[in-house]
């Protein structure tokens, strides 16, 4: 088993690059927010750049958890926005 090399781009955001595949000419990026929230830190995924997600949208998405954190209003994590269907409501489209 190989260890992921995960490459810090923003406090809080992180990814790592597909061995193979490609977005364009780069390697893929998957993308992961790092934050605490309930006394625990939590490392949660955002998703690949293939699929639509940028640097942008992470920072904009960790700043939403950081928000609700600090008003105590919305979700804290990522995990706790699932709608009941179980899912994740992983839309990030933003208006500019």
């Amino acid at each position: 088993m190989t260890k992921a090399n995960w490459i810090k781009i923003d406090r809080g955001i992180r990814y790592k690059e597909h061995p193979t595949r490609k977005h364009g000419v780069k390697p893929d990026r998957y993308f992961v927010l790092r934050h605490s929230s309930e006394g625990k830190m939590h490392q949660e995924a955002l998703g690949w750049a293939s699929e639509g997600v940028t640097l942008e949208k992470a920072r904009i998405r960790l700043a939403e958890l950081k928000e609700a954190k600090r008003t105590g209003k919305g979700a804290t994590t990522l995990a706790s926005q699932c709608s009941g269907t179980g899912s994740l409501d992983t839309s990030l489209d933003y208006a500019a």
